[in-house]
């Protein structure tokens, strides 16, 4: 269900994928925050099961469209990575290239948030359309990637 596909570092949109969302969507943690909900219903689970299948199936389509964004640009993906990683962390090394490098990055990086835009409304509606707000599907999203008992109940789920 939620499994980790191509890593691309791009300015991601709200819904991208659902194994980098707690990064994107949490608030910046703050010291002994309450505690977070894992005791959802069994329908809400199946609900969230539903939703995340759609929402990773989108995610898997809009990654090999960026894969592909970014080597139609004339760049391989372990260079595109660098240099946004770069981009993002100053204290990070640059890798070597010149002008023309930077060009195809900007134009990949230009063609990945196209993507990305196009997908968030069609994540939204596979969440809403499993019958769950985007509020709801966060909520249980950030509480499965935190707790190893929600994550082995939904694989129940999904098992039966």
């Amino acid at each position: 269900m939620i499994k980790n596909t191509v890593k691309i570092f791009v300015v991601c949109a709200l819904f991208v994928s659902p194994h980098m969302m707690s990064a994107q969507t949490m608030p910046p943690s703050q010291p002994q925050q309450q505690e977070m909900k894992t005791d959802f219903s069994d329908e809400e689970l199946q609900q969230f099961t539903k939703a995340a299948e759609a929402v990773n199936q989108i995610s898997q389509e809009a990654d090999a469209r960026m894969v592909k964004a970014i080597e139609d640009a004339g760049m391989d993906l372990d260079t595109f990575n660098k240099m946004a990683a770069a981009q993002q962390n100053p204290n990070a090394q640059a890798p070597e290239g010149g002008d023309a490098d930077m060009q195809k990055f900007q134009e990949a990086n230009m063609e990945l948030q196209q993507i990305q835009t196009e997908m968030q409304p069609k994540m939204v509606s596979a969440i809403e359309d499993s019958g769950m707000d985007v509020a709801k599907y966060q909520e249980v999203m950030m509480a499965y990637q935190q707790s190893p008992e929600l994550q082995a109940k939904i694989k129940e789920l999904m098992e039966n």
